[in-house]
């Protein structure tokens, strides 16, 4: 993915908080909450427009899916991080932890495309692992199709492990 492209989907997302917290008693948010609102609003005052980047995703990803199916990622790009904390670090530290840790969904959330996220094992220090599926506009029911095979071959556990 271009750059350019990367910056507009955090501009897009940045917006998206910005919209969500029209309203809100700010002072109720955490700090780099507060940042990220601040910097959505910055955004969307210099005129970013959301559709054209969304436009501009989807033209990318209707290159990626000229011959293939169904994409398959990592849901994330690494184990679980540790939730403690998160309140004392700025924006810029947690934008970019959370862009190293889930680097993968931002695509498709800003498309449209479907998209989900199935069990795919244990990470060698017990937590559960997922890979992600996305298909073309429509694709739905072939991911759905894809996920219930994947059940079948590799049962998913029903119950949540005890952690701690």
């Amino acid at each position: 993915v271009p750059l350019s492209l990367q910056l507009a989907v955090l501009g897009v997302w940045a917006a998206g908080a910005a919209a969500e917290a029209e309203g809100l008693d700010e002072a109720r948010l955490l700090p780099a909450t507060r940042a990220h609102v601040r910097m959505g609003r910055r955004v969307r005052a210099l005129g970013l427009d959301p559709q054209r980047v969304r436009a501009q995703a989807r033209t990318l990803a209707e290159a990626w899916f000229a011959d293939v199916d169904v994409l398959l990622t990592p849901a994330l790009a690494r184990p679980a991080i540790a939730a403690d904390g998160w309140e004392r670090r700025g924006w810029l530290a947690t934008v970019d932890a959370s862009a190293r840790f889930a680097p993968f969904a931002g695509m498709w959330n800003v498309t449209g495309w479907p998209a989900c996220v199935v069990p795919a094992g244990r990470h060698p220090d017990g937590l559960p692992l997922g890979i992600q599926l996305v298909a073309r506009p429509g694709g739905e029911a072939r991911l759905l199709g894809l996920a219930r095979t994947l059940e079948r071959v590799a049962p998913w556990a029903r119950v949540a492990p005890t952690y701690g």
